[in-house]
């Protein structure tokens, strides 16, 4: 999924090509308005009639990213309340509120883990589980024409386990808790399919529209999250509901609203791509995204080894701890 230092400094000649050759997109004057113009990108031409939203210079990519990026803010949100029923429900069944805790802290065990880790054991083996197969994963989406299809079947199922974690009382607590690990890992999925429609974004809407284009898809994203968070905290007060009454209402709502805005996102908006490059000759599409990392990597150490080689160190070790 990320680029080598050649990859990189070719997309930045592209990207000025794309600036100077801006006018000449239908050959009638027309085409320093419309950038690319027909020729381009089918993405653009059909975002140009919409009047959706000058937020996104008419991109139907960006839109549509747009779109579920609001639906995933909420689901972040959701995450929350989520883990707060699924530890309160863990710490019950370990028996840690059957008599007072000195420290605060449950040292109980159940099944064979603290209960108080619960969480924390959710997230890592999400972790380890995307560290093995979002290069897989990226693969698909770089050397097959498979990317849109990627991307629906992880969001449908995103939004099934949403729908089936509704379900999370005592008697189900700890299958909901595996489930909630392999949604943190479908999560990273999707985001890897998402990303990939980032650069030809930039390279059809131009660098410095980008600009505006990624911070308004941040800018709706972080709305969403905080408009749930808000709902959910009224919800809370207004009926006191306990942590896993909460839990329940807020996969419920989660669910609806993804179910709209996942859909009109990939359904709507995004738009098929082709294989952004042929499998090299004799390697193995599965295998192909770990041996992409690791040029990059040489490459990274090689031509970034002052900058960008610190940046994503620190980036190693700062994901774990958020």
């Amino acid at each position: 999924m990320v680029d080598t230092a050649v990859d990189i400094d070719n997309e930045k000649l592209n990207d000025n090509n794309y600036g100077n050759g801006n006018g000449n997109g239908n050959g009638d004057g027309e085409g320093e308005g419309e950038g690319e113009g027909e020729g381009e990108g089918e993405g653009e031409g059909k975002g140009a009639k919409s009047k959706c939203c000058n937020l996104y210079n008419g991109n139907v990519d960006a839109i549509g990213l747009s779109w579920l990026a609001s639906g995933r803010g909420m689901l972040i949100m959701s995450n929350i309340f989520m883990a707060t029923s699924l530890l309160f429900l863990a710490k019950d069944a370990a028996g840690c509120f059957e008599e007072p805790i000195a420290d605060g802290q449950c040292n109980k065990s159940i099944y064979g883990m603290k209960a108080e880790s619960f969480i924390t054991n959710i997230a890592t083996i999400a972790a380890v589980l995307a560290a093995l197969f979002m290069p897989i994963c990226g693969a698909l989406v770089d050397y097959t024409p498979h990317r849109k299809l990627v991307g629906i079947i992880t969001a449908l199922l995103l939004v099934a386990i949403q729908a089936i974690q509704i379900g999370t009382v005592e008697q189900t607590w700890f299958a909901m808790g595996v489930l909630q690990a392999l949604s943190v890992f479908i999560y990273q999925l999707q985001l890897v399919t998402l990303i990939a429609y980032l650069p030809e974004i930039a390279r059809q809407v131009g660098v410095l529209s980008m600009t505006k284009v990624s911070s308004n898809l941040y800018l709706v994203e972080y709305a969403s999250s905080a408009l749930f968070l808000v709902a959910m905290t009224g919800i809370t007060i207004a009926f006191k509901t306990s942590a896993v009454v909460t839990g329940q209402i807020s996969q419920g709502i989660t669910t609806v609203m993804s179910m709209i805005t996942f859909a009109v996102g990939w359904f709507i908006y995004l738009t098929p791509r082709p294989a952004v490059r042929p499998v090299p000759e004799g390697h193995w599409l599965l295998l192909e995204g770990f041996n992409q990392n690791w040029r990059t990597a040489k490459s990274v150490q090689k031509h970034y080894k002052h900058g960008l080689r610190y940046f994503l160190l620190a980036n190693v070790f700062a994901e774990p701890c958020t």
